[in-house]
């Protein structure tokens, strides 16, 4: 592959993952849990939108999924046991709400 060939695949990923982070979504909540225990359900807009309302430490709890763990602005990984530590990108997790038989994840924020 030449270099030329290269970069414009480059390019057209990069502008791909630019359109699906800010692509609105449907009909998509999670319940989201505070440091304080209070709950409520808030909406997930775009894949940037859930970057934006977690923080790193949240934990997003799925019926058919799992557990996965924000480790940084936009990776997360799963959390339980024998998991191989794939790093996880936010569109990656929106993905795998979308999956979810009409069931609410619950999201637990651990910053103020």
């Amino acid at each position: 592959m030449s270099n030329d060939t290269f970069q414009e695949l480059y390019d057209k990923l990069i502008d791909d993952n630019i359109k699906l982070r800010n692509t609105g979504i449907d009909d998509l909540s999670v319940w989201s849990v505070d440091y304080n225990g209070y709950g409520r359900t808030v909406a997930i807009e775009t894949a940037q939108a859930l970057e934006s309302i977690t923080s790193t430490g949240s934990i997003i709890v799925t019926a058919q999924h799992g557990a996965f763990l924000k480790i940084r602005s936009k990776c997360w990984v799963r959390t339980a046991i024998g998991d191989s530590k794939a790093v996880l990108h936010s569109i990656d997790i929106v993905s795998i709400l979308l999956s979810e038989d009409q069931y609410i994840a619950t999201l637990i924020n651990t910053s103020e």
